[in-house]
């Protein structure tokens, strides 16, 4: 019997959103609750037509594929509902710091929910709201994996140009995925990794397979040409570019071979990679400025890069 109805914040770009969903699946899975996504944020719903890197747009598709009721300003009736009960709806927060931070799991209905609470004095019983990001490996069942790239291989229809990149692909191909924009616009957050980082990811998987292409995807290439002339100097490289939002996660899914940094989307690109988690994968240990040892933001078989420390060089 179901013990709640919990309705979760849907926020972010594309990869963000992938992990609420993810977490909304995991206390519906875990728990039983009931769980809803609310656009609390008025975010407009995506062009998923469109390949403007920089919009944060809400993918309503995806949450309508996962089943969950959807709560948002352009559905004015269970909107107004909505609105007119929040105030009475005991909030669930989670802490800045820790958006990787697993909440273990106890026979306690609310040791899944964020610690930071804000309960009004007459609050409703068994509703809930939550608020946070989730981006722990232990949210993301591999039966959300799997519907997430059903999904795509459902809606995507590549064109020529990528199509041509899909069929080329092999084994010992390897994907590198660099994300720059909003990550250089907030260097107190985000990490910028450049050619050293994708250079040493390569070399290692090259010490266990030899690579044929390395396939580039970004969301800003101007930013990148210097770090791909520099990796172009040992490598074969393939810009994949003039995608989709979509187009470019259903190809990410189609390799077996990684080498990412911070970006929560290409993170999902290998979640969903058609061979299972039967893929290697290289990231940094600390993709933010604000990682902690209590992060789980990748499975333990990915491979884990730590920084060097250039201060004693």
């Amino acid at each position: 019997m179901a013990i709640g109805c919990v309705c979760v914040t849907i926020m972010g770009g594309l990869g963000n959103q992938l992990y609420q969903l993810a977490y909304a699946d995991f206390l519906r899975r875990t728990y039983g609750y009931h769980c809803c996504i609310v656009n609390d944020w008025g975010i407009e719903k995506a062009d998923t037509l469109g390949k403007d890197r920089a919009v944060r747009s809400l993918f309503t598709d995806i949450i309508k594929y996962c089943q969950f009721p959807y709560i948002s300003p352009e559905y004015s009736k269970r909107w107004s509902v909505y609105s007119r009960l929040r105030p009475r709806i005991c909030c669930f927060e989670e802490e800045e710091s820790k958006l990787a931070v697993y909440l273990s799991k106890t026979e306690s209905r609310f040791s899944s929910f964020p610690p930071r609470v804000r309960k009004p004095k007459l609050s409703l019983p068994f509703v809930y709201r939550i608020q946070g990001y989730f981006q722990s490996y232990k949210y993301t069942s591999l039966e959300f994996r799997n519907k997430i790239r059903g999904f795509l291989e459902g809606i995507v229809s590549l064109p020529t140009t990528l199509e041509g990149i899909a069929s080329a692909l092999t084994e010992r191909s390897v994907a590198i995925h660099f994300r720059r924009g909003d990550f250089l616009k907030r260097p107190e957050i985000y990490k910028v990794f450049g050619a050293e980082h994708y250079l040493r990811g390569l070399n290692l998987l090259a010490e266990n397979k030899d690579i044929d292409k390395v396939y580039v995807f970004s969301d800003d290439f101007d930013a990148i040409e210097s770090d791909l002339e520099i990796i172009s100097q040992q490598y074969n490289l393939v810009r994949v570019e003039g995608g989709t939002v979509y187009e470019d996660l259903y190809l990410l899914s189609r390799f077996k071979r990684y080498v990412l940094a911070g970006s929560t989307f290409s993170w999902w690109g290998a979640f969903c990679s058609q061979y299972s988690d039967n893929v290697e994968v290289v990231v940094p240990r600390y993709p933010l400025k604000r990682s902690t040892s209590e992060d789980t933001f990748y499975p333990p078989h990915w491979v884990q890069l730590e920084e060097i420390d250039k201060t004693n060089n």
